[in-house]
């Protein structure tokens, strides 16, 4: 197969022989296969996505949860699920290419993924299918019922109203790439030159798929309630109706369900208590040994190591001190003995000291 590109193009092709961007090989750079007129080949000699492009995947997953972590700083809710293609998958089968089967690459990293608006056109037609309120007298689809429906518009919205779910395109963890074949059984038929008989010669079309591969599914909505009807619906979506081409042979359809909407919120969680403790520690760092002192009492527990601290700060610190700080770090002294029950009663030691604290403090 001829490649009619730039000469310059061409020379490029030639001395490196390696194309890193799936996309750009599959859809410009096909060789002709001299050993089978039939068998689908792409320039690599197997059909493998190159480490810079499972590198690429793997930051485009990174880079959509920091996204969806973004959102939810701004109390945006979110679901996000991953689920393994079941047997295969083909989206973009009918689109325009020069062996007139295609597959959905993206424009950019050239990899396999199932387009937001995809995702969002097959729950939109199970949920329409699915709900007998939408359907009129004569058994067929009534968009104008649906569109009355408050859930339904919420999720998808109209031409005058904006839905409150965000679709979010859908990438691959990895790609597992396998070919299939179609065999029309009657191609002059088809070619509109002869009626449809069993003489004819039938020619092998080769395309290819996608097969056992994980994909990351992710939704965003300002009100809770539009997402949960999407969650509602959406697992039965992918396991009964399925995505893409060829779902009625068996394409398309997704198994091992996996929420990840707790392990991302969870993540936002660590990252705010991380912020909080970096915060606290710049916080602490600008006081003063003696308000160090204060902020260490403040934060000591019934634990018999953090008394033996306390106890340590009186023995050690707190005779060194003076004035207001003297005064601090008793009144520190005071509440935490207050907060433990050791203020009133205890040991003669223990009321020695409190004796000094309330010294100090001036109480009676």
């Amino acid at each position: 197969m001829p490649n009619y590109h730039p000469s310059d193009t061409r020379q490029l092709i030639r001395s490196n022989n390696q194309i890193d961007n799936f996309a750009l090989g599959y859809r410009h750079f096909l060789q002709e296969d001299s050993k089978s007129k039939y068998k689908l080949n792409l320039q690599r000699s197997s059909y493998k996505l190159e480490d810079s492009s499972k590198e690429l995947i793997k930051m485009l997953i990174d880079r959509q949860v920091e996204q969806l972590l973004q959102f939810a700083k701004q109390d945006i809710k979110l679901y996000s699920v991953d689920a393994t293609v079941d047997w295969r998958l083909v989206v973009g089968l009918g689109s325009e290419h020069v062996q007139e089967t295609n597959m959905t690459l993206h424009h950019i990293y050239g990899i396999p993924y199932i387009p937001g608006s995809a995702v969002k056109g097959v729950v939109r037609h199970w949920w329409l299918h699915e709900n007998e309120d939408f359907i009129d007298n004569k058994g067929k689809i009534d968009e104008d019922k649906a569109i009355k429906n408050p859930d339904f518009l919420a999720v998808f919205g109209s031409q005058e109203q904006r839905g409150k779910v965000r679709f979010l395109d859908a990438f691959p963890q990895d790609v597992n790439f396998a070919t299939d074949i179609m065999n029309p059984h009657y191609p002059d038929y088809y070619s509109g030159s002869k009626p449809p008989t069993d003489h004819q010669n039938p020619i092998p079309i080769n395309f290819l798929t996608i097969e056992e591969t994980t994909f990351r599914f992710a939704f965003l909505a300002k009100d809770q309630k539009a997402l949960d009807e999407l969650k509602n619906r959406f697992h039965d979506v992918l396991e009964m109706k399925g995505v893409g081409a060829k779902t009625s042979v068996g394409y398309g359809y997704f198994r091992d369900f996996k929420d990840q909407t707790k392990v991302i919120t969870n993540e936002l969680k660590r990252q705010q208590e991380a912020v909080e403790e970096e915060r606290e520690a710049k916080r602490i760092a600008n006081l003063s040994p003696t308000e160090q002192l204060a902020e260490e009492l403040n934060r000591l527990s019934e634990k018999q190591v953090d008394e033996q601290r306390a106890v340590q700060i009186f023995n050690d610190e707190l005779p060194s001190l003076d004035g207001d700080e003297e005064q601090m770090i008793a009144q520190s002294l005071k509440d935490y003995w207050q907060r433990i029950n050791k203020w009133d009663g205890g040991s003669d030691k223990q009321r020695q000291k409190v004796m000094k604290v309330k010294s100090i403090l001036g109480d009676r």
